[in-house]
């Protein structure tokens, strides 16, 4: 009788041990990975280096997500410049997750990121292209002017009806504007204005690449 009862107690804590080692007490975070331990919607840890490590079977939940910089296409947007003339704008942009505690809270998922990010980058891209003049955006240098003037230098001595003449079949324009911030630094503004409306997400936004169509 007693040898039974022992059998019963052995087999009990044997399937114990078996369910409890399937339910998975251990979990791996890869390289390239981050996680978020949650308890009945608690956080209870963050994991951001790869390794083994221990939770509750049945009771934790693992969360996990990309450690290595994203990128997110924008939608082509149809934007006026500051002498409202209208180009069509592209973006790409670079980011990551820098806190996947605060980035659970926020979105949960990647998707929820994706969303907010994308409205935050095309206000932030409206923003500073309708403040700027087109020579500003699509220009990064002065170089175009220094140019002109060259063309101009060497048509120094030719007469009056022959300049005319060479300068309108090599189309030399003297109304280009001088470029005092560029697409570069425009690029930049772009990026700290979509940092300020990003808010506290656990994301850092690396940086915003636009492409320019007349």
């Amino acid at each position: 009788m007693k040898t039974n009862r022992t059998y019963t107690i052995l087999g009990i804590v044997i399937v114990f041990l078996c369910a409890f080692f399937a339910a998975g007490p251990l979990y791996v975070v890869n390289e390239g990975e981050q996680t978020v331990a949650t308890r009945f919607g608690r956080i209870v840890s963050t994991r951001t280096q790869a390794g083994l490590y221990a939770k509750v079977p049945f009771i934790d939940q693992i969360t996990t997500y990309p450690a290595r910089i994203l990128s997110l296409e924008g939608d082509s947007e149809r934007i006026p410049t500051k002498e409202n003339q209208f180009i069509i704008v592209d973006t790409t942009s670079r980011w990551k997750i820098s806190d996947p505690a605060l980035f659970y809270q926020s979105f949960r998922t990647l998707e929820g990121a994706y969303i907010k990010l994308s409205d935050v980058i095309d206000s932030a891209t409206r923003t500073i292209i309708t403040r700027n003049r087109l020579s500003e955006i699509v220009r990064s240098s002065n170089i175009i002017n220094e140019k002109n003037d060259s063309s101009d230098s060497a048509l120094t001595g030719i007469g009056d009806d022959e300049s005319a003449e060479i300068e309108a079949l090599v189309n030399v324009s003297n109304q280009n504007e001088n470029v005092t911030k560029g697409r570069n630094r425009l690029c930049d503004e772009m990026t700290e204005e979509a940092r300020k409306m990003m808010g506290e997400y656990g994301i850092e936004l690396i940086d915003i690449v636009p492409e320019f169509n007349l």
